[in-house]
């Protein structure tokens, strides 16, 4: 506090602490806007129905992680122990689909969707996959 002449004036204020409080403000609703816009802009009918699948062991697929499209050579069928499985390529590493992760039911977008995350050590697991309409 300043003392000057017979009034007391406040302290000049730093306008940085409020730059970097917008700043962060902006960052935030940058990042609430991403959530806002449908998975697919241009389709919003399917909003719903993407909202809605889940796999076949009962996991929501868009809850956690969205979902990526995948090419058709980044997917296939293969035998595992003398069963059929799907099995995705991300990150150039195949990754077999356990049957729990699979969602059934028509494929209304068309192509394969995979949702994917990673565990604590960075490795790729599915939650998801739908195969492609041809599928």
């Amino acid at each position: 506090m300043t003392r000057t002449h017979d009034h007391w004036e406040p302290p000049p204020q730093s306008n940085w602490w409020w730059a970097i409080v917008g700043i962060l403000v902006g960052l935030i609703m940058l990042g609430m806007i991403r959530f806002a816009f449908a998975h697919m802009p241009d389709r919003p009918d399917l909003d719903a129905w993407f909202n809605g699948l889940q796999s076949s062991g009962g996991y929501p697929c868009c809850s956690q992680v969205d979902g990526s499209t995948l090419a058709d050579v980044d997917w296939d069928t293969a035998v595992v122990n003398g069963v059929n499985h799907y099995r995705v390529r991300i990150d150039h590493v195949w990754i077999v689909v356990s049957p729990e992760e699979v969602v059934t039911g028509p494929n209304r977008f068309g192509q394969a969707i995979a949702w994917v995350y990673k565990d604590a050590m960075g490795v790729n697991n599915i939650r998801c996959f739908m195969p492609g309409a041809g599928g």
